[in-house]
């Protein structure tokens, strides 16, 4: 999700000073400064007909980064239990290595 808490104006770009992330640059222009994290919300929807188990692992630039979530640290996420239909949105935090 974008700034706005709609899909579009994601996040494009990330300030990093000393493997801390100092500010964000959102699709539509606007500056988010930050301290340490980036944090962006992600949300998956269950269109499959039937429960799924979800896991979501991250890469940027094709470089593994790891998942920050209610403070724990791993470089998965998940299991992430959806019957058909129903929705799973949250912050998740991330810390790009360039």
């Amino acid at each position: 999700m974008g700034i706005n808490g709609q899909a579009q104006d994601y996040p494009t770009e990330f300030a990093i000073s000393n493997g801390q992330v100092t500010q964000i640059m959102y699709g539509d222009g606007t500056f988010k400064a930050m301290s340490g994290v980036g944090f962006v919300t992600m949300g998956i929807v269950n269109h499959e007909q039937q429960t799924v188990i979800y896991y979501v692992k991250m890469t940027i630039n094709d470089e593994a980064v790891n998942i920050d979530f209610g403070g724990t640290i791993n470089d998965t996420l998940g299991p992430i239990k959806l019957q058909q239909g129903e929705k799973w949105e949250n912050a998740i935090g991330i810390v790009p290595q360039r």
